[in-house]
């Protein structure tokens, strides 16, 4: 259920997330400009693209110009929680499955999970009114799809959708999100294969991001924080591009001006670009 321990977590990382960058930049501009990327905000452009808070983002170094409310990867999780927990106020059968409609915090909003379960998986789509979680309002809809192994073992799961949240005004939305990642808690390897959304914000700027090369790691040989290898892309305005490529333990920074050339503008340590365990929403279990 949504009171969950797991979800409240994801839920605070939410508002610690819009709290944490609200003051990065207090402008107003209009959520459809694009971020120009600069060989000094590359880094923390990459960053703020594959940033999870787990309630530290205070830790994140995202830059001014970067601004903005939830990441992606704080809603997903807070998506999962709730596809995996939901019980619901009501739960009906519908042609498509089982349905489970739910109120948010203080009764602000609703969410509806309308799923089809089979004993090791499930297939469906949340989709959240004016659903409000610790001071964070999300609406929009996001598909999904999980499979695993009992007790524990390989796994694998989808989204895709598109969501916004917003926090006193200040709104994430993001577009045609795709996300894929298959692992093994067994034996801790995982592959993100799929991370791929357009993003804007409405006190910042926004920007197009995708891989360019599976997010991969093992959670036993080098810690759940850093991946060892994969390859981020963030496209920004007139062409401008950042690039961070992971050689664990360090993260490659590059940066194009527009023209299709890319240069080495800085090499930083993987826990700058991820500074929490799990940032993928690797699982301990479903």
């Amino acid at each position: 259920m949504y009171t969950s321990n797991t979800v409240k977590t994801a839920a605070l990382g939410l508002a610690a997330a819009a709290l944490a960058m609200s003051g990065c930049n207090s402008s107003s501009t209009a959520d459809s400009e694009a971020l120009t990327i600069t060989p000094a905000n590359a880094a923390s452009t990459i960053a703020s693209a594959v940033s999870s808070t787990n309630g530290v983002l205070s830790d994140v170094p995202v830059g001014a110009d970067t601004a903005q409310a939830p990441s992606v990867l704080d809603i997903l999780k807070l998506s999962d929680d709730l596809v995996e927990n939901s019980t619901g106020t009501s739960l009906v059968s519908s042609p498509t499955g089982i349905m489970v409609n739910d109120f948010c915090d203080g009764g602000n909003g609703n969410f509806t999970n309308n799923y089809n379960a089979m004993t090791a998986s499930k297939t469906g789509s949340i989709t959240f009114t004016g659903c409000r979680f610790f001071g964070v309002t999300l609406d929009g809809s996001l598909s999904y799809n999980l499979d695993w192994t009992e007790p524990s073992g390989a796994y694998s799961y989808d989204f895709a959708g598109n969501i916004s949240a917003d926090w006193n005004g200040i709104v994430t939305s993001i577009r045609n999100l795709d996300y894929s990642v298959e692992g093994d808690n067994a034996s801790g390897d995982y592959s993100v294969n799929t991370y791929n959304n357009s993003v804007s914000f409405s006190n910042g700027r926004g920007y197009n991001v995708s891989l360019l090369a599976p997010i991969t790691g093992n959670e036993f040989t080098t810690g759940p924080a850093c991946p060892t290898a994969g390859s981020v892309l963030v496209t920004g305005a007139i062409g401008t591009r950042a690039r961070g490529t992971i050689d664990y333990p360090k993260v490659n920074i590059e940066y194009d001006d527009g023209s299709g050339t890319f240069t080495t503008v800085a090499t930083v340590s993987c826990t700058d670009i991820f500074p929490v365990d799990r940032p993928f929403l690797l699982r301990n279990h479903i």
